[in-house]
């Protein structure tokens, strides 16, 4: 599975981001669940 999200890069964020990723390892009985941060200039 692969969940993509663009947000900006602000402490609140991040913290929501370890959020998902501890509610899906929770979920789940995964043991880990990668995260990959870059840079990206989007716009729509």
């Amino acid at each position: 599975m692969l969940l993509l999200l663009l947000y900006p890069d602000t402490p609140e964020n991040r913290a929501s981001v370890e959020a998902i990723r501890a509610a899906w390892k929770a979920r789940t009985g995964d043991q880990s669940v990668l995260r990959v941060t870059q840079p990206a200039d989007v716009s729509f």
